[in-house]
């Protein structure tokens, strides 16, 4: 979806928001970013407020995600923190969808 570099993607409101309904960026991640950031990437929880490094790949707009590349940081310096603080969005139903 996003080239070869992409190894996750995460939905990202911001706050305040562009959007009532919808996330505001799409953040691409490569395997070696998530590696680099493996603990809090993995624990993340709906809700979660993060900060974050990255490259602006392509700008949104009312019609479509800012689309942003998380980079790739080491295990000393990460670029990914989960800041502890949660604000659940109640007006924000996430899907799992189920594969056969």
């Amino acid at each position: 979806m996003f080239g070869n570099n992409n190894y996750m993607s995460i939905l990202i409101k911001m706050d305040p928001s562009e959007s009532d309904n919808f996330a505001d960026i799409v953040l691409s991640i490569g395997q070696e970013g998530y590696n680099n950031n493996k603990k809090a990437i993995d624990g993340m929880q709906k809700g979660d407020h993060l900060k974050f490094r990255a490259k602006i790949k392509t700008m949104g707009n009312e019609f479509k995600l800012h689309h942003l590349h998380l980079m790739d940081g080491t295990p000393e310096r990460k670029t990914f923190e989960d800041t502890g603080h949660t604000k659940d969005l109640e007006h924000i139903i996430i899907q799992e969808s189920k594969l056969p």
